[in-house]
């Protein structure tokens, strides 16, 4: 009954891939149409890899800012204010994240979960994800935890960046934790530090940096 709105320009098609498909299966059967087709998923090239190029746009949409995050929870619990005010207490920890936001995790059981996933990464994929240059956060099943995309140049392009304050401090802890004094040698410009210049201009360096310098007490503002 559907399909001939499916050749209609005024038609809006709405996307949301199932998780866990192989590379080269398709979500559904391959059809050409004249609508609009909007693909809801994360930016990771697994999961956009089987989108055709052909008139097609990539748009990198940043998560909840604190003021939605509280207007998607009112809206989700309109009669529950006492509800609204728990799950906002979690926006420190995990951020704009809806899924995070709604589950039943107490504060303590997500900052447990977001060491454990810091926890699988050595400090150089850590501070990897700290430089301007770097364009991917995956493939992986744990780094969503703790950094998100920031949009840039018209949202065709984005950064990586911490999830909160608290995430940046869990990260800084597991660079000290490894011993990572090494790092500060890339201060001095006679050191050899191979590719250590380009770290330089990390936010996850500088703010260790500045830890460094505060005691370690991780919570020195950055940028």
């Amino acid at each position: 009954m559907y399909l001939p709105l499916l050749d209609l320009m005024t038609t809006v098609v709405l996307i949301d891939p199932p998780q866990g498909l192989k590379k080269g299966t398709t979500a559904a059967l391959p059809m050409t149409s004249e609508c609009l087709s909007v693909v809801a998923t994360s930016p990771h090239p697994a999961n956009t890899a089987d989108v055709k190029e052909a008139n097609t746009k990539f748009i990198y949409v940043p998560m909840l800012s604190k003021r939605e995050a509280r207007e998607f929870l009112e809206r989700l619990y309109p009669a529950h204010p006492d509800i609204v005010r728990v799950s906002m207490a979690k926006f420190r920890v995990c951020g704009g994240a809806p899924r995070k936001l709604v589950n039943d995790a107490t504060i303590a059981e997500l900052v447990r979960s977001l060491r454990d996933a810091v926890s699988i990464y050595d400090v150089d994929r850590l501070l990897a994800w700290s430089q301007c240059e770097v364009r991917a956060i995956g493939p992986d099943h744990a780094s969503h935890q703790f950094v998100q995309i920031m949009p840039t140049h018209n949202y065709t392009q984005f950064l990586v960046w911490p999830l909160t304050a608290i995430t940046l401090g869990v990260m800084l802890k597991r660079i000290m934790e490894a011993g990572s004094d090494r790092w500060l040698a890339a201060l001095n410009p006679t050191a050899d530090v191979g590719n250590f210049d380009r770290i330089l201009a990390g936010w996850l360096f500088e703010a260790y940096a500045h830890a460094r310098a505060s005691d370690a007490t991780l919570d020195a503002k950055f940028r």
